[in-house]
């Protein structure tokens, strides 16, 4: 059969001994660790009699709005963060991408979706006819796109159908999933997530759905796909994002996310970088930002105190590290990273909360410079200092004395 696009070698994959990517790693990836040109196409009325699946299905040609999903994650979410590039290709008789999307019958097994690991014999992983590595398959009973919006593929970001794309997509690139949900031949082995990091907080590659939807690869399977691909840089300068809710923000005139409950992850690769929280709404609960590695930006009353699982709102990736930050109208909780961090947005004329940092040390900054030094309330409260700015506003700083 003729091909399309280069032809990378396949191969497996050993353990990292980081157990949230290797919970995450099938054994099996396309080319090598330094990226890949991987083509994709979407069957059509010429090419879906000649389909050979593995479950004899009957397939056929997915409608324009999931093709436009699907070329959105591929070519907006993935591309830019790992080491491969996206080819589409138009199928004809003979000419096929190595990843193939289509509507399923399932073979009769009525699934919702499902997908092909690559394989590590390359032989399998060739765009023609006979070989269903990396091929995608959803349910045809969403044709109609007005069925069930939620779970539909022609749903936007923020549903569940747009995060079964991505996750389908992360098994076709070799991702697993991270819990022993099933059995069988077919099925990757271990290892597995503990059961308290098994979640959309950190992967779309899991089954536990509580929350808000994805929007984007979650920090595992960013780290996982940068294991098996490289990394790209991203956001490399002095880049300022700014939040208008936990789960919509803007850097350089790009928007991500938007106004439905999501789930999203920043992606930031070097620089000084200013979260700019100061046009997030009022909230009585108030917000949680934790500015380590793999931390992220969410309302109090999204936060599970006990796992740090939240229901809402934006990671960071597990290698994003975020130096500044300008806080919110809210009764707001910082924690600091071990970068030296900067904490403003105080103005004698702002509305700014009762906020408290966490985890600072002798190297960060708080800038009051708006304040008179006398104008400032100084109170110890254990190993804590408060610091009353007037007008029911205050930063209570943990740890200042114990640290001293």
């Amino acid at each position: 059969m003729a091909s399309s696009g280069s032809l990378p070698a396949a191969g497996t994959t050993a353990p990292t001994g980081d157990f949230r990517v290797d919970a995450l790693l099938s054994g099996t990836r396309f080319g090598t660790s330094g990226g890949a040109e991987v083509t994709f196409s979407f069957v059509n009325g010429l090419t879906a009699p000649a389909y050979q699946g593995g479950y004899g299905e009957v397939v056929s040609e997915l409608s324009h709005a999931i093709k436009t999903n699907v070329r959105t994650i591929l070519k907006s979410y993935i591309e830019p963060l790992v080491g491969l590039t996206f080819t589409e290709v138009s199928e004809a008789s003979g000419t096929y991408g190595q990843m193939r999307l289509m509507f399923s019958d399932a073979g009769g097994q009525g699934a919702y979706a499902y997908a092909f690991y690559p394989e590590a014999d390359d032989a399998y992983n060739r765009a023609e006819v006979n070989s269903i590595a990396s091929d995608i398959h959803l349910s045809d009973a969403y044709r109609d796109p007005a069925v069930d919006p939620r779970n539909n593929f022609a749903s936007g970001p923020g549903s569940h159908g747009f995060t079964t794309l991505i996750h389908e997509i992360g098994h076709a690139l070799g991702l697993k999933h991270p819990g022993n949900y099933n059995s069988g031949p077919d099925i990757a082995a271990g290892p597995f997530l503990p059961s308290s990091l098994d979640n959309l907080h950190n992967t779309v590659m899991t089954y536990n759905l509580a929350g808000s939807s994805p929007t984007t690869l979650m920090p595992f399977d960013i780290a996982a796909l940068q294991h098996l691909y490289g990394a790209k840089r991203v956001n490399v300068g002095k880049t300022t994002y700014a939040f208008t809710s936990t789960h919509a923000f803007t850097s350089g005139g790009t928007a991500w996310g938007g106004p439905s409950p999501q789930r999203l992850t920043l992606v930031d690769s070097g620089g000084v970088d200013t979260l700019n929280l100061s046009a997030l709404p009022l909230t009585s609960t108030g917000y949680y930002i934790d500015l380590r590695p793999g931390g992220g930006i969410a309302e109090q009353s999204d936060l599970n105190t006990v796992t740090g699982n939240t229901s809402k709102g934006t990671r960071f990736s597990l290698d994003t590290t975020i130096e500044r930050v300008i806080n919110s109208s809210s009764d707001d909780t910082i924690v600091a990273n071990g970068a030296v961090n900067v904490f403003g947005g105080y103005g004698q004329a702002i509305a700014t909360g009762n906020d408290i940092i966490e985890g600072a040390d002798s190297r960060d900054q708080l800038n009051l410079s708006a304040f008179a030094s006398a104008s400032v309330g100084r109170t110890r409260a254990g190993s804590d200092l408060v610091l009353d700015l007037g007008a029911e506003r205050s930063i209570t700083i943990k740890d200042y004395y114990a640290a001293a």
